[in-house]
């Protein structure tokens, strides 16, 4: 059996993590960008699960050089206009939920940074499986094909957070329109 379906512990590798910085702040006037990333290394790994580690650190890789490209555009309009120096920041941290030989769950959250009082956070999970010897990521339309979930999710979840007391929860007139 395994491990992780009968509620046993397992090691399953360990989380890396990837870096990229960017950027000179001088007397509170420059750029500065960070990204961090993590990606799971599995021990001891099949085919699966090391395509796994791979698309996920090649993402990694990928959105930490996109983010840390240094746009001087910004800081100069910024510096002209008599700004402070800017400063960007994104972590994305990942943690193992469920692996198997051909499955795999993970909850991604990222935490961004561009300025203002706080920075934004999201939280996603993200499931792969195996698909003719590749990891394949299962999207939410793969699993309600044909029966018109996003309206009725939609409707759940804005009830949900009306009935918490919500400030606002504001619906979409599109999502009305989805015949996914």
């Amino acid at each position: 059996k395994d491990p992780a379906a009968t509620g046993r512990r397992q090691k399953i590798g360990e989380i890396w993590s990837l870096s990229r910085s960017n950027g000179l702040v001088l007397f509170g006037h420059g750029l500065s960008q960070k990204y961090t990333g993590q990606y799971p290394v599995f021990t001891p790994a099949n085919p699966f699960l090391q395509a796994v580690s791979a698309q996920l650190q090649t993402e990694n890789r990928e959105a930490a050089a996109e983010f840390a490209s240094f746009e001087w555009s910004i800081w100069w309009g910024s510096e002209k206009q008599g700004g402070a120096g800017i400063i960007w920041e994104e972590n994305v941290g990942l943690k193992v939920l469920f692996v198997s030989d051909h499955a795999v769950s993970f909850r991604e959250t990222d935490w961004h940074y561009s300025g203002g009082t706080h920075g934004d956070y999201s939280l996603v999970g993200r499931n792969f499986v195996e698909r003719d010897g590749a990891p394949h990521e299962i999207e939410l339309e793969e699993l309600f094909v044909g029966s018109h979930w996003v309206p009725a999710l939609s409707d759940w979840c804005l009830n949900d957070l009306r009935r918490q007391g919500v400030s606002s929860a504001v619906s979409d007139p599109a999502m009305k329109r989805d015949s996914t």
